[in-house]
């Protein structure tokens, strides 16, 4: 199958160190007694995983850096999908809960630029949502800095 592939991994770390680069996802399944196994998604189908799909942009937030995962979200920023673009901008929070975004100037330049149109029609949009919690974190992490 294209982009997969099996590669050896010797302990949790040498995969982490492997992923790191944020090119690939991967599964792993281990047990007791059985060997590790991992299935590995890189390349242009990892591209379109992560476009197409809200746990794993916002999984970017929560498990990456400031240095791979903030620029791959922000360049999400006009995603087709408002799930998606709604699973980024929690992505970003994250990074910015967890300390991860240095540079919030950056930050807050780029994301007025996305798209917070839905086509759900539910009382509270969940984009706007998201967009006004990454916002709100952004200013508080500011009033810290600023404090100390």
């Amino acid at each position: 199958m294209p982009g997969l592939e099996v590669i050896p991994v010797e302990s949790l770390a040498s995969l982490s160190a492997f992923l790191r680069g944020e090119q690939a996802i991967a599964c792993v399944r281990a047990g007791d007694d059985l060997p590790v196994d991992v299935l590995m998604v890189g390349g242009e189908d990892f591209l379109r995983i992560v476009k197409e799909s809200p746990i794993t942009a916002e999984a970017l937030g929560k498990i990456g850096r400031e240095s791979d995962a903030f620029p791959a979200l922000l360049g999400m920023w006009d995603s087709r999908l408002w799930k998606v673009r709604a699973a980024v901008l929690r992505g970003l929070f994250h990074l910015v809960d967890r300390g991860e975004v240095s540079r919030l100037e950056i930050l807050e330049a780029q994301v007025p630029r996305f798209i917070l149109t839905s086509t759900d029609f539910a009382p509270q949009f969940e984009i706007k949502a998201a967009y006004r919690q990454l916002m709100e974190s952004v200013s508080r992490k500011k009033e810290k800095r600023i404090a100390q």
